[in-house]
């Protein structure tokens, strides 16, 4: 029986490993820090206000963050569509130029 007992009081609360994980207990210590340095006058009202501010916060910057690499992918795709036609267009143009300006255009003498 009283190993049991042991065995109940020793195993940690899901919450609790929950809480010690490393990202939420740096978010949570921030947020008490604040919370410190403010003073203010109802803190357990300050403390779930500013996690929610920080929350919002973090949700916009990984918004933000994703929008971007969808642009970067976009941009890379319309590069890739468009960059051989860029390089044929750039062959014609120096296939239809006299030989002197090829040369110059080249950087030849």
């Amino acid at each position: 029986m009283q190993a049991s007992i042991y065995e109940s009081l020793s195993k940690e609360h899901p919450d609790v490993t929950y809480y010690k994980r490393e990202d939420i207990s740096l978010i949570l210590s921030k947020g008490l820090a604040q919370t410190c340095r403010e003073k203010p006058r109802n803190p357990i009202e300050y403390f779930a206000t500013w996690l929610q501010e920080y929350s919002q916060v973090q949700k916009a910057a990984k918004e933000q963050t994703d929008e971007a690499k969808t642009v970067g992918d976009l941009r890379e795709g319309i590069t890739s569509i468009f960059r051989p036609l860029q390089q044929r267009t750039l062959r014609n143009r120096r296939s239809q130029m006299p030989s002197k300006q090829l040369m110059i255009f080249s950087g030849s003498s």
